[in-house]
């Protein structure tokens, strides 16, 4: 199923209200992420694990050299097993801070690559 309408405005208002955060870890090395992760809000979080869903699910697409760095990180699994599945997606949502956290920290070498849709313009000629 597609992502609809409403869900898109809503997502984007929310990014838009996050840009700096998703700004910064999509420019941050693993390190810096999980520093970013462990002082970001709540609802930052939560905006992430959607996003980060909407991308495992290919509703928000990414080039396939990006894929292919996710997959070359050894990532993928992680992506797909997590954060694909909408039931997975929900209880990770209502779960504790911490284990949020521990689920989000698996993927902080890859935020580059995860968020790049978001920040990458294409130029044309």
């Amino acid at each position: 199923m597609a992502i609809s309408k409403g869900e898109i405005q809503s997502l984007r208002a929310k990014m838009l209200a996050d840009k700096d955060f998703l700004y910064q870890l999509h420019n941050s090395n693993a390190m810096q992420a999980k520093n970013l992760l462990n002082f970001a809000k709540d609802s930052s979080l939560k905006l992430l694990i959607k996003i980060i869903h909407h991308v495992a699910k290919g509703e928000i697409e990414i080039r396939e050299d990006i894929f292919n760095e996710i997959v070359k990180r050894n990532k993928l699994k992680i992506l797909v097993s997590k954060f694909e599945p909408k039931g997975k997606v929900k209880s990770l949502t209502s779960s504790s801070r911490q284990e949020i956290l521990t689920n989000l920290y698996k993927l902080c070498p890859v935020y580059k690559y995860i968020l790049h849709p978001l920040f990458w313009r294409k130029i044309s000629a």
